[in-house]
């Protein structure tokens, strides 16, 4: 009967994803070019607020939005962290360390690419202009959006108050001003293409 039952599990679960796309039913598989997104939530009554995307764009994954609310021409710590849990907006806390599925060093992430042997969740630092909004758009090569030991979705953003200065373990960038999880992007909700 043991037998049996495993056996139909194992059906189940190629019936399962063998269902077709249905998103009328809510029926919307993942897929490696799915569309991700983020909203920024504030920590602490930060003021910090915003949306990112994330899509493929070659061997990597561009990640774009807007972000406000940031202190005037300052740069913030950037990065994804390990748990896509936004239950403390207190401090933080509840998106855990910087995601490394890999154990590699952190490194402080290029303006416009990413290197491939940093944390998967190393990002480049925010800049924000004289109004405290910063423009994201860059390439990142070490994280992938939705399959394998790299993938980002049901992780979770996380802005720092200070720059990102490349110390270990976390470049020293102190305490958390935002917190976003990452999720599948309705279609219908995203911005029209560039």
């Amino acid at each position: 009967a043991a037998l049996a039952l495993t056996g139909c599990a194992h059906l189940d679960h190629h019936a399962h994803h063998n269902i077709e796309a249905d998103p009328a039913r809510g029926v919307v598989p993942l897929t490696e070019d799915s569309t991700l997104v983020a909203v920024i939530q504030d920590v602490n009554d930060s003021g910090v607020a915003g949306t990112l995307f994330f899509t493929r764009m070659g061997e990597g994954i561009r990640v774009s939005g807007t972000v406000t609310g940031l202190d005037p021409n300052g740069k913030h710590g950037f990065h994804v962290h390990a748990y896509g849990d936004a239950t403390n907006l207190d401090n933080g806390t509840s998106a855990g360390v910087h995601f490394n599925p890999f154990g590699h060093d952190h490194e402080l992430a290029g303006s416009t690419d990413h290197h491939a042997m940093a944390h998967a969740g190393d990002f480049p630092n925010l800049e924000a202009d004289a109004n405290g909004t910063a423009t994201v758009d860059f390439v990142a090569k070490a994280a992938d959006l939705t399959f394998g030991p790299a993938a980002i979705i049901g992780r979770s953003i996380i802005i720092h108050e200070k720059e990102d200065v490349g110390d270990q373990p976390w470049g020293g960038a102190g305490g958390r001003i935002a917190l976003a999880v990452i999720g599948l992007a309705n279609p219908d909700s995203l911005p029209a293409a560039e």
